[in-house]
């Protein structure tokens, strides 16, 4: 844990980074999730740090990331968005990123990879999936970890692989650039496990923020983006009506507003009902 705080501070001075320019169609920084973005920004910098020599590559930091909190509250899309941000570019095939890594032909700084582990994948593919991210040195983001951590021999592959040990063969040594970030909901929730002690002593943790922490000019932000992805037009007065609303019911009735998932399935009703409400106004 001091290593990975030593480190922060000089990824601060090496490589400057702006929570701001984090941005895609399914996600945009505000200020109730950019302390969120600036934790992954910076464990994930260190791993690309790594990558092309600035720091080395074994022993250095830890080598996870559990970013925790309430279903739906955009864990995954921002994990992806950093990930974006950072220059990390995902692929579908682990099998290709080992054949561009043997390719005769390499480029000068090496490129830096993401992997995606479903968690309906077989206990055995889930297990060979991780190692072979260990030996390539990709960055594996393993959503809702926490529904198979349980099963037959996955913990004990992640504990090994995250201290820096392949499992089955200890002359493998990491490759740089080597992490895995898991997304994971509630223990409470069904099908869902505690992580261990050990798996989170090994892993920056991460707490995403509940809708009911965010303010009016979050939602702002939130709605200015979705409307701009589906091509809607808004005025500044609906925009802001819409913002103050979506603040007042995730406070006061989170049930009908939890998470980002129920938030874009009512925005069109709510923006429609307030541009007519203007409307009429304007009329008399």
């Amino acid at each position: 844990e001091l290593q990975e705080n030593v480190l922060n501070e000089i990824v601060k001075k090496i490589s400057p980074i702006k929570v701001s320019n984090v941005q895609n169609p399914n996600f945009i920084a505000t200020q109730a999730n950019q302390e969120n973005i600036y934790q992954l920004q910076k464990a994930i910098e260190i791993r690309k740090l790594q990558k092309i020599g600035k720091f080395p590559a074994q022993s250095m930091g830890t080598c996870g990331v559990v970013f925790q909190g309430d279903s739906g509250t955009g864990k995954s899309v921002m994990i992806e968005a950093v990930l974006q941000e950072r220059g990390i570019t995902e692929k579908k095939s682990l099998r290709e990123i080992e054949w561009e890594m043997n390719s005769e032909i390499q480029p000068e700084t090496p490129p830096h990879y993401f992997y995606k582990i479903s968690a309906s994948l077989s206990i055995d593919e889930i297990k060979k999936n991780l190692i072979k991210a260990f030996e390539l040195g990709v960055i594996v983001v393993f959503d809702e970890m926490n529904t198979r951590i349980s099963e037959e021999g996955i913990e004990k592959t992640i504990n090994a692989l995250l201290t820096g040990e392949h499992p089955s063969n200890p002359k493998i040594k990491p490759k740089a650039g080597f992490m895995i970030i898991s997304s994971v909901n509630s223990a409470t929730n069904s099908g869902r496990s505690a992580l261990s002690p050990a798996i989170l002593h090994r892993s920056t943790v991460i707490n995403a923020k509940s809708l009911s922490e965010y303010q009016a000019e979050d939602f702002k932000k939130i709605i200015e983006n979705w409307t701009k992805e589906n091509r809607e037009k808004i005025d500044e007065e609906t925009l802001i009506k819409a913002s103050e609303t979506f603040a007042e019911l995730a406070k006061t009735k989170p049930e009908t507003i939890n998470n980002l998932r129920e938030l874009k399935k009512l925005m069109p009703n709510i923006l429609k009902n307030l541009k007519s409400q203007n409307q009429e106004i304007i009329q008399r």
